[in-house]
């Protein structure tokens, strides 16, 4: 019976673990809409209204794959269901503003909360590494992006959740189950 119980709880610490890894947005399934909002709430994000699909071109073109995403207005903002440790993201400019493309991560939804951290990329530019915003404590919530100029695409969006706190508990569990096993035998 211990033998069921451990395994039960060392499945459940691994499986809720497993949700706790980054996780890339690509952009590249197969039936995705133009408009691309909500399709990826089950991964755990959120797009403004405002992200739609885009063929990249020389101009504009994707770190991978074939499809790339811009945004309608100046400012565009990613939401995440749960916090987040950190945000890395590609992206091509053609502003000819100073300074750039801005990318702030907040501890609210859609930009409200504290300012946890900012990335610039310059004018004219595409991303050599990916812009990153992070947080040690993992209170990401909310990204926002915004360019002075209004011209910029973004491709492979990473993201890396903060485990539960249920699932450090399973974990931690499983670990002292295993413990008090070895010292009977």
């Amino acid at each position: 019976m211990k033998r069921v119980l451990l395994g039960m709880l060392f499945a459940a610490a691994v499986a809720g673990t497993a949700a706790a890894v980054p996780f890339t947005v690509t952009f590249e399934e197969p039936s995705l809409p133009t408009g691309i909002g909500t399709w990826f709430s089950g991964s755990g994000v959120v797009f403004d209204p405002g992200w739609q699909l885009l063929t990249p071109t020389l101009t504009y073109p994707a770190h991978s794959g074939t499809h790339i995403v811009y945004s309608v207005g100046p400012t565009a903002w990613i939401n995440f269901i749960e916090p987040v440790r950190f945000v890395d993201a590609w992206f091509t400019t053609t502003s000819n503003a100073f300074p750039g493309l801005h990318m702030e991560a907040y501890s609210g939804l859609s930009g409200t909360g504290t300012l946890i951290d900012t990335a610039t990329m310059l004018k004219n530019a595409r991303s050599i590494d990916p812009m990153r915003v992070e947080s040690p404590n993992g209170e990401i919530m909310s990204v926002v992006i915004h360019d002075t100029g209004n011209a910029f695409t973004m491709d492979d969006v990473t993201f890396d959740p903060v485990p539960e706190p249920a699932t450090i508990s399973l974990l931690l569990a499983a670990i002292g189950l295993t413990i008090l096993r070895k010292r009977r035998e």
